[in-house]
């Protein structure tokens, strides 16, 4: 099974890592709202390409940059 490496840094400095399943990208993009969808696809997190990469064995990595609070972070997806 396909996996979902996620990563985020603060600072450009590695803060966490964790993975979960695609199986888990299908799920919440059945649950979450449309509008959610669509801020996380403007954000550069495009879960149906996600799902769609991982059903056809190829490569996906997306990022996004955000400010919280005045810290500086990134979130990494690769797919594993």
């Amino acid at each position: 099974m396909k996996k979902i490496k996620v990563e985020k840094y603060i600072n450009n400095e590695l803060d966490e890592t964790l993975t979960i399943p695609v199986a888990f990208i299908n799920i919440l993009t059945s649950i979450l709202p449309k509008s959610a969808i669509e801020e996380l696809n403007q954000a550069g997190l495009d879960f149906q390409s996600m799902i769609q990469a991982s059903k056809q064995g190829q490569n996906y990595h997306a990022s996004t940059q955000v400010t919280e609070k005045g810290i500086s972070k990134q979130i990494v997806l690769t797919l594993i």
